[in-house]
């Protein structure tokens, strides 16, 4: 199994956690793995692109959040 048909087999809530979780990482991860279910029919284990936008900004907040509370804390 390659990992794209490895994300596409995932349960909706696990598609979401894959992308918070790489989004964590690095944005290219999330940037691969959105490509993913961006490229796939919502049918064959695709996500809307609404949903990987609100992903994306939501993330993206928390990322950044996250990391001026840990530099206010030094």
């Amino acid at each position: 199994m390659t990992t794209k048909e490895y994300y596409l087999t995932l349960l909706h809530k696990d598609k979401l956690t894959a992308l918070r979780q790489a989004l964590k990482s690095d944005v290219q991860s999330f940037m691969i793995i959105s490509q993913y279910y961006l490229d796939t029919p919502i049918d064959d284990g695709g996500l809307p692109r609404r949903t990987i936008d609100r992903e994306f900004r939501v993330g993206l907040k928390q990322k950044y959040y996250i990391s001026k509370l840990n530099k206010t804390n030094d």
